[in-house]
């Protein structure tokens, strides 16, 4: 890990933010597999398969990939969940009832369009600072 303490802390948070979106959306997925709570379906194909699928693509993409393998690989993953996140939070917000809850009643794609944002800022300052 580099030894920068801004460039540190950009990596814990990123894989912090990682980890619970990932955790998210596997958490989901797994009730959508139960029948617990499923989650909205595009064409038969639960979301939040694509959004843990989203999540994991851009975890892999911090692991041991050349910097162009690593960017095609993290923006593929983070169009996905950030693109699910953005429209499922316009539909609740038009609609209401089109996003997962948490146990308190919030809307889970709120959260998950906060972390796909927070998510690239942090990835953004440690490709800016890894350019240098």
């Amino acid at each position: 890990m580099p030894a920068n303490p801004n460039i540190r802390f950009s990596h814990i948070a990123l894989w912090l933010l990682l980890a619970i979106g990932l955790y998210g959306a596997l958490s989901v997925s797994y009730t959508t597999i139960t029948g617990t709570s499923p989650c909205p379906d595009f064409n038969g194909l639960p979301i939040c398969f694509l959004v843990a699928a989203g999540y994991c693509a851009m975890a892999a993409s911090q692991i041991g990939l050349s910097k162009k393998n690593r960017d095609k690989l993290f923006i593929f993953g983070w169009i996905i969940v950030f693109l699910i996140a953005a429209a499922g939070t316009l539909l609740q917000m038009i609609k209401g009832d089109s996003c997962p809850l948490s146990d308190t009643g919030f809307p889970l794609c709120y959260l998950s369009l906060a972390i796909s944002v927070l998510i690239l800022v942090f990835y953004k300052v440690l490709n800016k600072r890894s350019d240098k």
